[in-house]
């Protein structure tokens, strides 16, 4: 078990260029991202604003380009 753990580590996600991804990436559909609630990808406002679940006085706001961010405001 411990070994299959260790080679997964090594085993690293990369591009096309041969690059290392870094050290996060966004979860969720990614392959269709239209709106990025924390790390995570949806393609509808209205899918990220129900994970966001804003308290009564604000409201749920999508601001910037694709993938934007949503947020309580």
């Amino acid at each position: 078990m411990r070994r299959e753990a260790k080679r997964d580590k090594k085993d690293k996600d990369v591009d096309s260029a041969g690059k290392s991804w870094g050290k996060w990436r966004y979860t969720g559909d990614r392959a269709e991202c239209y709106f990025r609630a924390g790390q995570k990808c949806f393609k509808t406002e209205a899918a990220a604003c129900a994970t966001m679940r804003c308290k009564k006085p604000t409201k749920c706001h999508a601001e910037g380009a694709a993938p934007a961010r949503v947020s309580c405001k």
